[in-house]
């Protein structure tokens, strides 16, 4: 997953820390609650569902990463 964040060059060393943080904690967050998801529809035996969700989710995840550019 391609997480570039472009920032201002008058942007201080402590801002951009802070947005790398931020976005990283908020990806994490996002994947946790997807995650949670597909385990209440597999509780729920709707399986064709969740195997649906899974396989998307695999194309889709990656590792997160931040780069500054």
């Amino acid at each position: 997953m391609d997480t570039r964040v472009e920032y201002p060059l008058a942007m201080t060393s402590n801002a951009r820390s802070f947005i790398q943080f931020s976005t990283v904690h908020l990806l994490q967050a996002a994947s946790n609650c997807i995650k949670n998801v597909v385990k209440a529809i597999i509780k729920k035996e709707h399986r064709a569902y969740a195997g649906m969700i899974r396989s998307r989710l695999l194309l889709l995840h990656g590792p997160c990463q931040v780069t500054l550019v």
